[in-house]
C-alpha cells in the first residue's frame, strides 16, 4: 500500500472527508495546524460571484451614465448545519493534536457560536497550561442589526504542543501602524508595532483581486501573520478544512510546505485554479482504498529516510572537523546515483580566505570539474544547514538535481544571530530554486538530524 503523504513528497491537495484523511497522516508530523471549521450557523453557505460588462442595452447604469449588463457566475456553496456539533469536531480536534509536531501550534477559527465550547474542549485535550492566545480578529463590514451589538469579530484559539519547546517568531510577522505615532519616536513610528491579540483586518473584499469566489475565504494577511509566527521556512503546515486553499496560498508564499484537505468539489476546483495562477506546483489526489495509514509505510520508504539520516550524520561530522580546522562549523557531502560518497566538503572561508568558501559552493565547484552535468542532475548534495542564496546559486550552475539538508536557514540564524562572519540570510533556498528553471528537489529539515547539526554551532558564534 502507497502512504497518502510523506515528508519528502510535494505539497498536498487531498479531496475527501478529513475524517478519512487524518488516521492516513503520520505522528507530529505538522508544525502549524490551521481549522476554519463550519461555523454551525445552521444554514447553507453560499456565493455567487458576480461581474459586470459593458453594453449598450444594459440595465444597470455605472459611472458617466454608462449602462451595464450584471452576470452571474457559478455559486459555489457546503453545508453549515449540525445536530450534534461537537460530535463532529471533537474527534477532528483530537487528530490535529496528534499530528502537530512538539513545537507546533493549533489556530483554531470560530465565531461566537461555539468558540467557548470550543475553549473548555481544548483545555481539556491539550491542558490549560498549552493554552497560549485567544486571537480576536476585528472587521467591519457587512449588514448592522438594531437590536443587539452587531457582531464584527472572528475568534482564533491557540493551543500548543508543548507550552516548553514551542516555537513564536515575533520578529517574523508583519507590523502595524502606531495609533499614535507622535508619541513614539520617527523610527518606532516607521518600523510599526508587533500586533497584540486583536488583529484588525478587513475580509476579503468582494471586488478585491484576492478574491476567489469561494465562500468565508479567509484574508491572506490573517493567515500569512499565523504561519510566519509559529512555523519556520521548509516546515509543513495543515488545514483539513481548506476551502479556498488560503493556508496553502501563505504557506507557499513563505517557504513553507502544506496539506489542504477538503470534501467538496467547489473547494478543490477553487483551488486548482488558485495555485495554478500562483505557479504553486501542488499535487491533487484523491485517496483510494489503497491509501496506507502512515504506520503502514512500505519498508524502502522507512530505508530511503534511513539512508538520508546516515549521509546528513556524515555531514555533521565533517562540520565537526571544520570547525576543528578554524572554520565555521559546516559540512556538506555528495552523494552519486548509486548511493556512494562521492566527494565530502568542509568550510574554508577562514583558512583559505575565500569569501565565497561555503561547504555546498565549493562542493559544488569541484563537482563541475569532475563529473559532468548530466550525471550530477542524478545527484545528490547533502549539508548540515539549508543552503544559503549564494550556495543554492553554486548547485543550480552546477546542475545537481537535488538537496538533502538537516536544519533550515531560519534555525541557522537563530543560533548566529547578528554576526560580521556569517550575517545569514532568511531565504529559504525552494524559493532560490524556484526562480530558475530547473526542477531541483528539496528534502529538509529533518528532525532526527537537525539538533546534532546546531549541537555542532555550540558557542561558536
Amino acid at each position: 500500500m502507497t502512504p497518502l503523504w510523506t515528508p519528502d513528497g510535494p505539497d498536498l491537495v487531498v479531496e475527501a472527508d478529513n475524517a478519512h484523511v487524518l488516521p492516513l497522516l503520520p505522528d507530529q508530523a505538522f508544525q502549524v495546524v490551521y481549522l476554519d471549521p463550519p461555523f454551525n450557523t445552521g444554514r447553507r453557505q453560499s456565493r455567487t460571484p458576480l461581474r459586470t460588462t459593458r453594453s449598450a442595452s444594459g440595465h444597470r447604469i455605472g459611472f458617466a451614465g454608462r449602462s451595464y449588463d450584471v452576470v452571474k457566475g457559478a455559486t459555489t456553496s457546503y453545508d453549515d448545519d449540525f445536530a450534534d456539533y461537537w460530535a463532529f469536531l471533537e474527534p477532528r480536534l483530537e487528530q490535529a493534536r496528534r499530528l502537530l509536531a512538539p513545537t507546533g501550534t493549533l489556530y483554531l477559527h470560530l465565531d461566537y457560536r461555539e468558540v467557548h465550547y470550543a475553549k473548555v474542549l481544548l483545555d481539556a485535550l491539550f491542558g490549560r497550561d498549552h493554552f497560549l492566545n485567544e486571537i480576536v480578529w476585528a472587521y467591519d463590514y457587512g449588514a448592522r442589526t438594531k437590536r443587539r451589538w452587531p457582531a464584527k469579530h472572528d475568534t482564533i484559539l491557540v493551543y500548543v504542543k508543548d507550552p516548553a519547546r514551542y516555537h513564536f517568531d515575533a520578529e517574523a510577522v508583519d507590523r502595524e501602524p502606531y495609533l499614535a505615532p507622535g508619541l513614539v519616536t520617527p523610527e518606532k513610528a516607521a518600523r510599526g508595532k508587533l500586533p497584540t491579540d486583536v488583529w484588525w483586518h478587513t475580509i476579503v473584499s468582494p471586488t478585491g483581486r484576492e478574491k476567489t469566489g469561494y465562500p468565508t475565504q479567509k484574508p491572506l494577511g490573517i493567515l500569512r501573520r499565523i504561519v510566519a509566527a509559529s512555523s519556520r521556512p521548509g516546515d509543513w503546515v495543515l488545514d483539513f478544512f481548506a476551502g479556498s486553499g488560503t493556508t496553502g496560498a501563505a504557506a507557499a508564499e513563505l517557504g513553507r510546505r502544506f496539506v489542504c484537505v477538503d470534501s467538496n468539489p467547489d473547494a478543490i476546483a477553487v483551488m486548482r485554479r488558485r495555485f495554478a495562477d500562483a505557479g504553486v506546483p501542488a499535487a491533487f489526489v484523491t485517496p483510494g482504498p489503497e491509501a496506507a495509514p502512515a504506520s503502514a509505510a512500505p519498508d524502502e520508504a522507512r530505508a530511503e529516510r534511513a539512508r538520508h539520516v546516515a549521509h546528513l550524520r556524515r555531514a555533521v561530522e565533517v562540520s565537526r572537523t571544520s570547525r576543528a580546522h578554524g572554520n565555521t562549523p559546516f559540512g556538506a557531502l555528495l552523494v552519486g546515483p548509486d548511493g556512494g560518497v562521492l566527494l565530502e566538503q568542509e568550510n574554508i572561508e577562514i583558512t583559505e580566505r575565500v569569501c565565497t568558501g561555503h561547504a555546498e559552493a565549493t562542493l559544488a565547484a569541484r563537482a563541475s570539474q569532475l563529473y559532468d552535468k548530466e550525471f550530477l542532475w542524478r545527484c545528490t548534495l547533502y549539508t548540515t544547514a539549508e543552503p544559503c542564496a549564494m550556495c543554492s546559486g553554486a548547485i543550480y550552475w552546477a546542475n545537481i538535481g537535488r538537496v538533502v539538508y538537516a536544519m533550515t536557514e531560519r534555525r541557522l540564524l537563530e543560533l548566529t544571530g547578528v554576526h560580521e562572519q556569517n550575517p545569514t540570510f532568511d531565504l529559504p533556498c525552494r524559493t532560490v530554486f524556484g526562480a530558475g528553471q530547473k526542477a531541483i528537489e528539496v528534502l529538509g529539515p529533518f528532525g532526527e538530524v537537525e539538533d546534532e547539526a546546531a549541537t555542532v554551532h555550540e558557542g561558536y558564534w
